[in-house]
């Protein structure tokens, strides 16, 4: 190909024919400016094997299957098709063209006329799919946006399927397609004008996407149990609909890239420098990455580049929550107060990303890099150390359950109940605990890191200790076959309202025990360290930080970053008043 002048990009002439007929297509350079009007392809690149043969300005050019698809389903039979489609109209060899293109990417999308979202090739269960999009399309016409899953509301006198209809299955699988996990897609779907999503001959407009994602959430059962869980582009599309929503905004509050890189964590990238090239179109603090790297720079290099933009220039520590130990192997040459991108670490990062907390009180931050761009020097104290860790994780094979049998649906409980009486028997060692609480509400509070996590996330309400109470009581009348012996607590059976308050405690608990360990410090305090943490391991407080961190002190005296911690009862800036600062702050030189 061509060089590309500045400015300009290349766009696909996509030639009318017959269903069968060979693919042909021609390629002509616009300026970006005055480009005629074009659509954009959004899809996966899939395996990157070119077994497929289209002619591009009479030579051959081999694709992947998955564009072959595209491809042979978009093609017209009668008028040429203009499409902008990145396989084919960048110069792929090309790292320069590769990285110039990707910086202007954002005004490709943004300028097309439409962007079709290509989900592949349809299977069994996508014409049912798309019926029950359809079905809500005319549901959503008629009643607006609605719950859809409690017993009361209007949708179950509405035209939806049964709750165990397949018809949800199908739908779950499409939103299982693999382009809701692909990094790219959240720019190309934030930046299009309007979008068209497209799997083999059935097609349904992004915004009914959208609205069906947002309704299945609110959902009850059906959403939290069925479709949540096992169909990530659930919450792909929430997201992606929260970003265009902020560029519209007339505020225009464009996400951070930090936080923007710890939302998309689980989206996928064949290149992994692509988890920050891809989203540089979508926020507004990149300008100085993307001038000192590209195509040409490591995976290293570049995920460097952003915790060094994040700490020195923004002064933003919340890039540490989402680095340290973690039960992925960290690459080599990323020193280990740099976040690895690469992996789904994205649940360490969610206490500081909460902004609840205010561990460092109003202090800022106090830092330094080597210039190897080797080692943090950052300031804070040692505030405690962690003396007793509690590892207790139930397996299949300890509890007896088979995974296809009816006790497998209690599983959780039986897990939750060997952890919470291992928890408690640990916690019989800690003694500190906030003057207005006793052990219970300190153990309570410290199992959900003193949060309520759901659409928003809030401190613990006084109502979860509700929650915990009837947590304990159905765990004392389990069985080890996963049955409740009734007649061990006969009143338990008529806990009435207070069952109300259990799920949203056992959620926020849920999703704050990933990857999470229950500990005792050496000062008596209870607390939820990062899973690589061992006794031992120091818990400082960093100036400017929301959070305690654990850091893990070598021979040398300089540190290695493990991650977040949870310590109650100094989360709220009680170790600054409490102890002489002055006389304890150190230089923590982080490797």
């Amino acid at each position: 190909m061509d060089s590309l002048p500045l400015g300009h990009f290349r766009l696909l002439y996509l030639e009318p024919s017959h269903k069968d007929s060979p693919i042909r297509c021609r390629l002509v350079t616009f300026d970006l400016q005055s480009a005629p009007t074009y659509e954009a392809l959004s899809y996966t690149w899939g395996a990157l094997v070119f077994d497929h043969e289209i002619t591009c300005n009479g030579l051959p050019l081999r694709v992947t299957a998955n564009l072959y698809d595209a491809l042979h389903y978009l093609r017209q039979s009668d008028v040429e098709r203009i499409m902008w489609i990145d396989a084919v109209c960048i110069d792929q060899t090309n790292l320069q063209e590769r990285t110039a293109q990707v910086r202007i990417m954002k005004d490709i999308y943004s300028k097309s006329d439409h962007t079709v979202i290509w989900l592949g090739k349809e299977t069994n269960e996508d014409e049912a799919a798309f019926t029950v999009l359809e079905r809500f399309r005319k549901l959503f016409a008629e009643h607006g946006q609605l719950d859809i899953g409690p017993m009361e509301t209007i949708a179950y006198r509405l035209p939806l399927p049964e709750e165990d209809s397949r018809d949800w299955t199908a739908l779950v699988e499409l939103f299982q397609k693999p382009w809701f996990e692909r990094i790219w897609v959240v720019q190309e779907a934030v930046m299009a004008q309007r979008a068209t999503v497209a799997c083999g001959p059935f097609s349904a407009s992004w915004d009914l996407i959208c609205d069906v994602a947002d309704s299945v959430l609110k959902s009850g059962k059906i959403g939290l149990y069925l479709i949540e869980p096992h169909a990530p582009g659930v919450n792909s599309a929430r997201v992606i609909r929260s970003l265009k929503n902020a560029h519209q905004s007339p505020r225009n509050s464009n996400w951070e890239l930090i936080q923007l890189l710890r939302t998309t964590r689980k989206y996928q990238a064949s290149d992994p420098r692509d988890k920050v090239f891809a989203l540089q179109g979508v926020v507004t603090d990149t300008n100085s990455i993307c001038n000192t790297v590209g195509y040409g720079s490591t995976v290293e290099e570049v995920y460097l580049a952003v915790a060094i933009h994040t700490l020195q220039e923004r002064k933003d520590l919340t890039c540490l929550s989402n680095a340290g130990l973690s039960t992925y192997p960290q690459k080599p040459n990323l020193p280990s107060w740099v976040p690895d991108w690469s992996h789904d670490n994205n649940r360490k990062a969610i206490l500081a990303a909460t902004n609840q907390f205010r561990a460092s009180v109003d202090t800022l931050p106090i830092l330094s890099i080597s210039s190897d761009h080797k080692v943090l020097i950052i300031q804070g104290f040692v505030i405690d150390t962690v003396a007793h860790v509690d590892t207790t994780r139930m397996t299949p094979e300890k509890i007896h359950v088979d995974p296809t049998s009816k006790e497998a649906k209690v599983r959780p409980m039986l897990e939750g109940k060997v952890v919470l009486d291992n928890y408690i028997k640990l916690s019989e060692t800690a003694h500190r605990f906030p003057p207005d609480q006793d052990r219970e509400e300190a153990l309570w509070r410290t199992l959900c890191c003193d949060l309520s996590v759901g659409r928003s996330t809030t401190r613990a309400p006084e109502e979860y200790a509700i929650g915990y109470r009837v947590l304990r009581r159905l765990q004392n009348i389990l069985t080890p076959e996963g049955e409740y012996d009734w007649e061990k607590d006969p009143g338990a059976k008529s806990m009435g309202l207070d069952l109300l308050h259990l799920m949203p405690f056992v959620s926020s608990v849920m999703r704050l025990s990933i990857a999470r360990k229950r500990c005792v410090t050496s000062s008596g305090y209870l607390g939820r360290v990062t899973h690589g943490s061992v006794a031992g391991d120091k818990i400082c407080i960093l100036f400017g930080a929301s959070v305690p961190f654990v850091l893990r002190e070598k021979d040398n005296g300089e540190f290695t970053f493990i991650g977040e911690a949870y310590v109650h009862g100094i989360m709220d800036g009680e170790a600054l008043k409490e102890y002489d600062v002055g006389n304890l702050t150190q230089d923590f030189k982080i490797c």
